[in-house]
């Protein structure tokens, strides 16, 4: 197999693990742990037979990424355990560098999704008034201060987060170059 197919083989087995995670976090609001650690250990074994130590260290990279700044999310009880570890194997997956660019576009997409919902449903004025308070907490004492939403506010609605991991990890594929490939083999492998 060489490179080009190898890149259009990676990016298909991205793109399969994301839409069956989403089909499971759209219906069953969870992320199946098997469907999760059978994309780390693609990653990590692909990888490394394709690129050898290199292909290694930046699955494992990509993992340790994936797991570490996103866990904090966990922590805070803005995501699930599933996210967490989907987006770990998503990094096992893409390697070091390419995940950086996924988590980021991740956030922002989550960041999109949940200011959507909030405003369609009517919760910004309770939002803005949490933030403000925040805001005036931090500038007027120095202290950092957290306000959970209320139980039933807007604000404290889930939304199924692999819609975000998915959005977020497609843009960042796309960016590096990744559906490129596509179009080669679309063209019968010819350049």
């Amino acid at each position: 197999m060489d490179v080009t197919q190898w890149e259009v083989w990676q990016a298909a087995a991205v793109l399969m693990v994301l839409a069956i995670a989403l089909a499971y976090d759209l219906k069953q609001h969870r992320v199946p742990n098997l469907l999760s650690l059978a994309a780390l250990l693609v990653g990590l074994v692909s990888n490394s037979l394709l690129l050898g130590w290199s292909g290694l260290f930046s699955s494992l990279g990509g993992l340790l990424l994936g797991l570490g700044l996103m866990l904090p999310f966990y922590w805070k009880k803005g995501m699930g355990a599933g996210d967490v570890k989907l987006m770990a194997a998503v990094g096992a997956m893409l390697g070091t560098s390419t995940v950086l660019i996924a988590i980021a576009a991740t956030l922002i997409s989550g960041a999109v999704i949940a200011s959507t919902i909030v405003l369609v449903l009517g919760g910004a004025g309770e939002w803005l008034g949490r933030y403000k308070f925040m805001a005036k907490t931090l500038m007027g004492a120095g202290v950092v201060l957290y306000l959970e939403p209320a139980k039933r506010s807007v604000s404290s609605l889930r939304f199924p987060y692999v819609t975000a991991i998915a959005t977020g990890t497609v843009v960042a594929m796309y960016l590096r170059g990744m559906f490129a490939p596509f179009s080669y083999l679309m063209a019968g492998g010819q350049a």
